[in-house]
């Protein structure tokens, strides 16, 4: 298609001129289904591009095609879609509202993948409220699946994401052990930006647990002398604006 082609090489303004194209012809011609899955794609155009109520307009668009035609598993990509852009909107009731549709209908499919990815999402929900415990629930279930799929780059950021939890619970020893299978990991994939960023937590976690053997251990998983890692936190700190 040729708008899936346009946005695959970031033509975003061809793209979009090409599945409103296609969204006349088949409005026409009476396609559901392929009307259906032009507007999905106009949806995530737009959600690519920032322009939220535009994006939302076009799903909810979606979902009462797929309803109509009684699709009861394709709704579940719309409704994670909804709850994402409900995230960057900060409504985070409507996000889980949202999330929690996707998820029951992912666990009615037994997709198991994509079941992780909600309960990541509802992870990310719950810790921007400050549900802590509720957050680290949800992310343990991600892990899990991440784990039995044996997708390390999504293990790694759920760890980290783990980490940060138990660092706000003030559990340091599991702060430590979440951060640095995180680090582990992204060495391991070559991730610089993602290792400077889980390592970005440390230094707080050095000064609050008042472990000073901390960056011994550090300095050990990444194969530095400490006085390097020494180093290293004091320009994450800068730099970060890492509060």
């Amino acid at each position: 298609e040729l708008g899936a082609l346009a946005q695959e090489l970031q033509e975003l303004k061809k793209a979009e001129d090409y599945y409103k194209k296609a969204l006349e012809i088949k409005t026409e011609f009476n396609e559901p289904i392929d009307l259906a899955r032009t507007l999905l794609n106009l949806g995530n155009l737009a959600q690519i591009q920032q322009e939220i109520e535009k994006a939302e307009d076009y799903y909810k668009q979606t979902l009462e095609i797929y309803k109509e035609f009684n699709d009861r598993y394709k709704p579940a990509f719309v409704f994670h879609n909804l709850g994402m852009l409900a995230q960057q909107k900060e409504e985070w009731q409507k996000a889980e509202d949202y999330h929690k549709q996707a998820l029951k209908i992912r666990i009615e499919f037994n997709d198991r993948f994509e079941q992780a990815n909600s309960f990541f999402s509802l992870g990310i929900v719950a810790q921007e409220r400050h549900e802590l415990q509720k957050a680290r629930s949800y992310y343990q279930q991600a892990l899990d699946i991440y784990i039995e799929f044996e997708d390390y780059y999504k293990q790694a950021v759920t760890y980290n994401n783990l980490s940060i939890i138990a660092q706000l619970e003030r559990d340091w020893q599991k702060a430590e052990i979440y951060g640095m299978r995180a680090v582990e990991i992204f060495r391991g994939l070559n991730d610089i930006n993602n290792l400077l960023l889980t390592l970005s937590n440390f230094p707080n976690l050095w000064v609050e647990s008042g472990d000073h053997t901390f960056i011994f251990r550090v300095a050990e998983k990444l194969k530095l002398p400490v006085k390097e890692v020494v180093e290293l936190f004091k320009d994450l700190s800068n730099e970060n604006a890492f509060e």
